[in-house]
């Protein structure tokens, strides 16, 4: 019963499309191939797809990568280097300002507010003209008279 409340027309196709992540098609069977391709075809009808030429190119895209799966045994070293973290000063730096914040304020101050001062705190070293900062705060109505 929990499963059907939230199995509605999006998230089926939604699943259904997941059979086409490369670690799911490398295990897809006929039936799944099927229900995938009549899914498809009966939610982007506008398309005008191809039956044939769509299930032609599932195999390719099953094809690709089975071989990818033999072949690629090492990472790039521009990739490695990419996503590895240079340090993790910056993200202990916000962190222990954000506690420091949150410990101060407690709960006197809105969620917007809180990250607004953290960020602040954490990117001290930007330059801000406090003239632009002024201006633009005038701009919006306030409930209180902003009077220079």
């Amino acid at each position: 019963m929990g499963r059907s409340r939230f199995l509605n027309a999006k998230t089926k196709i939604t699943f259904i499309l997941m059979l086409l992540i490369p670690s799911n098609v490398l295990n897809i069977s006929n039936d799944k191939k099927h229900e995938l391709l009549q899914a498809i075809t009966n939610h982007y009808a506008y398309l005008d797809i191809n039956i044939l030429e769509f299930q032609g190119e599932i195999e390719l895209w099953k094809t690709k990568w089975i071989e990818s799966k033999n072949d690629c045994k090492t990472i790039p070293k521009n990739v490695l280097e990419s996503i590895t973290q240079l340090s993790v000063a910056s993200a202990e730096r916000s962190f222990s300002t954000l506690r420091r914040l949150k410990t101060w304020l407690r709960s006197q101050i809105g969620q917007e507010r809180l990250t607004g001062l953290a960020l602040l705190h954490v990117h001290r070293d930007i330059e801000l003209d406090a003239w632009k900062i002024i201006d633009r705060f005038a701009e919006h109505k306030r409930f209180i008279e902003f009077v220079l």
